[in-house]
């Protein structure tokens, strides 16, 4: 009346169950991919478009430059916040370190 399983049986079926993972794991990054290669022309026509816009306006601005020009400390300007600070303090002409 016991009934035993053998060794193979579990691990045939824990096997099957890694390998369904990968080819899960594979349509998935294949998916994403697909997307991805979707999206592409829609946002190369988005940074296009951007970059030409810039173009026209670029005769047009001023460039600012500070009378005075100062020198700037940002630290952690890795971060996005001080980066842009950075930025901007350079845009405006001051000397900027980190």
């Amino acid at each position: 009346m016991a009934q035993s399983i053998s060794l193979s049986l579990l691990e045939s079926t824990t096997l099957s169950k890694g390998v369904r993972l990968k080819v899960v794991a594979l349509f998935k990054t294949l998916g994403t991919l697909t997307l991805l290669l979707i999206a592409l022309p829609f946002n190369a026509l988005i940074v296009l478009i951007s970059l030409l816009w810039r173009m026209m306006r670029s005769p047009f601005t001023r460039n600012v430059v500070a009378a005075h020009s100062q020198t700037i400390l940002v630290s952690k300007a890795k971060m996005t916040k001080a980066l842009q600070l950075t930025r901007s303090f350079h845009a405006t002409g001051q000397t900027v370190s980190d």
